[in-house]
């Protein structure tokens, strides 16, 4: 017998019905496992049992005795598809190689990388309701401790306990005009993802790695940015920039990294990452800039747009990590191009500016699916590299749109 007819025959020993429906059929040889397949599942959907293994054995002659155990037989049958597809992808990559197409090579690449990391994935199981309340009621004790921030904290306390936390699984926006504080805040989320203890991947489509880490260094030494980019460092201040050089030499993981996205990133390339690396939470700074894999020149703006989120919600499910983007709003207040990103984001913070309240932000929750909205106003001064929360409120303030020309750069 060959792999996949003793791992259908395993299958049906042990009753492993939700494993045999999750299975793709195209996975059995279709001369000799194709015919046993389709005959168990027609044989499933008719009577709702699997047929006994003696009428398989009699129908496709299938005399050899059974050993070893079904998670044995379904590691072999996984280890096969591997192979296949491994080699099914090669035979498009060497010849990629061979003609001097390094960049449609590397596409390959990553597209097989995808593909590799989704063997063995199930999909979610269909739960009864007695299924879905017990697995709330397992997670409420740990919910406890954390005082209901049951995801990755946030910067402030006032958006952790609209959001409780970034939560796997989920996309996340924070939008605003041009200049108002977008990039900021997601790096000050950043900071607070790694200091929680998460494994923290940032992806810029805009910043330099000069600039980006012009702001860590900022951020983590409490010195103000004009100082670092201009050198214009005191003895002190220098002594306080090495003593963080030696925190971070010494400090053991969670990591925290970053990369260029160089205006051009697709989503393809950003799932390669997080299969890669492997973060626990994935920041992407100008995310309107990214392109979707399933994008094509056909599509409008907010067509290709709305595919992208579409697509980096596939890989936050997928890989069960929250991803958080900045996008840009336009001059009515509406986050620019698409629709989709309001729709399919689990919350949009909006980032204003008060019209009467220079050197402040207001964070304002203007969708969430998984908590409250309201506004968090924030202290915003990059000199003194001040960003702490001022209020909480659910009253809105009275705001307004700074044109570009009329704000510092963030």
């Amino acid at each position: 017998m060959s792999i996949g007819q003793i791992f259908l025959l395993k299958i049906i020993e042990k009753q492993a019905i939700k494993l045999l429906i999750s299975i793709d059929p195209n996975d059995f040889q279709e001369e000799f496992e194709r015919p046993v397949y389709n005959f168990i599942i027609e044989y499933y959907r008719k009577h709702k049992v699997l047929p006994q293994i003696d009428l398989i054995r009699k129908k496709f002659s299938l005399d050899e005795p059974l050993s070893g155990e079904l998670t044995f037989w379904y590691d072999e049958f996984l280890k096969r598809k591997f192979l296949i597809h491994y080699d099914q992808h090669l035979t498009r990559i060497n010849p990629l190689v061979a003609k001097g197409d390094l960049e449609s090579a590397k596409k390959e690449l990553q597209a097989m990388t995808i593909a590799m990391s989704r063997i063995g994935y199930e999909e979610s199981p269909i739960l009864t309701r007695q299924q879905l309340i017990q697995s709330v009621v397992d997670r409420i004790p740990a919910r406890r401790v954390t005082g209901g921030v049951t995801g990755i904290p946030t910067y402030w306390a006032g958006l952790n306990r609209m959001l409780h936390g970034w939560m796997g699984g989920n996309v996340y926006a924070i939008a605003g005009r041009k200049k108002l504080g977008k990039t900021q805040a997601l790096m000050l989320c950043a900071e607070a993802s790694y200091g929680f203890g998460a494994d923290t991947f940032v992806l810029s489509m805009e910043m330099t790695t000069e600039e980006f880490g012009n702001r860590v260094v900022s951020i983590d030494s409490d010195i103000g940015q004009n100082f670092i980019i201009t050198g214009r460092i005191s003895t002190p201040m220098l002594k306080q920039l090495h003593k963080q050089e030696r925190i971070i030499d010494d400090s053991p993981p969670p990591f925290y990294k970053f990369k260029e996205g160089f205006f051009n990133a697709t989503t393809a390339e950003i799932e390669h990452i997080v299969i890669m690396e492997k973060p626990k939470i994935l920041f992407i700074d100008g995310a309107y800039l990214v392109k979707a894999s399933g994008a094509n020149s056909k599509m409008s703006g907010w067509e290709r747009v709305a595919e992208t989120i579409k697509e980096l919600k596939l890989i936050a499910g997928k890989h069960n990590i929250p991803i958080v983007c900045s996008y840009q709003f336009n001059r009515e207040g509406e986050i620019h191009l698409s629709d989709a990103i309001a729709q399919i984001a689990t919350a949009v913070i909006g980032i204003y500016e008060p019209s009467n309240q220079l050197g402040t932000r207001i964070l304002r929750v203007i969708d969430n699916r998984n908590g409250g909205r309201g506004d968090v106003r924030i202290a915003f001064d990059f000199n003194t590299v001040d960003f702490h929360e001022i209020e909480c409120s659910e009253e809105s303030g009275q705001l307004m749109f700074i044109e570009e020309d009329a704000v510092p750069e963030d």
